[in-house]
C-alpha cells in the first residue's frame, strides 16, 4: 500500500525553452518542455505568454489565476499555460537566455491538492483542469 500525499506544487527541469513569434502582431510567447520533478515519470509543456501592465492597473486581472493545468488521462504530459506582465516576462527572457549548465527550474502552485505517492506517482480519476495561483522561476547563476 502507497502512502499518498496532497500537494498544490507542480516542479519541473527544463529541457528546452525557446521565444515563439505569433504571426498577426508578432508578439512573444515563451515555449518550453519540462520534466516534472516532484511527480514521476511525466513532463509538461509550459506556454508563458505577457500581458500588459494597464491590466492589473485597472483591476481586470486582480485576484485572477494567473494560467491553468490541464492534466489528461491519456498522456503523461501536462499542458501548462501561464501569464506574466509584460515587464516580469521581458525580465524572464533576459534572464532565462545564458546557457547554463544546469537546468532552470519552474514551480506553479494550482488551486486544488494533487494526491501523489511518495514514489512520486499522480493518481487521478479523471481530466483535470487546475487555476495556477502562483509561479516561480529558479534560473542558476552557475
Amino acid at each position: 500500500m502507497k502512502d499518498w500525499q496532497q500537494t498544490h506544487e507542480i516542479s519541473m527541469a527544463v529541457q528546452t525553452a525557446e521565444i515563439r513569434l505569433r504571426h498577426a502582431d508578432m508578439r512573444e510567447t515563451l515555449f518550453a518542455t519540462c520534466n516534472l520533478i516532484n511527480i514521476a515519470r511525466g513532463q509538461s509543456i509550459i506556454t508563458v505568454t505577457p500581458f500588459a501592465a494597464h491590466e492589473i492597473m485597472s483591476g481586470e486581472r486582480a485576484d485572477q489565476p494567473i494560467g491553468e493545468v490541464k492534466i489528461r488521462l491519456d498522456k503523461r504530459q501536462m499542458e501548462i499555460n501561464a501569464m506574466l506582465p509584460q515587464q516580469a516576462f521581458d525580465r524572464l527572457i533576459r534572464y532565462i537566455r545564458p546557457a547554463s549548465t544546469r537546468p532552470a527550474v519552474i514551480k506553479v502552485d494550482v488551486d486544488e491538492a494533487l494526491a501523489v505517492s511518495v514514489d512520486g506517482d499522480l493518481r487521478i480519476d479523471e481530466e483535470m483542469t487546475l487555476n495556477i495561483s502562483d509561479m516561480s522561476i529558479t534560473l542558476p547563476i552557475r
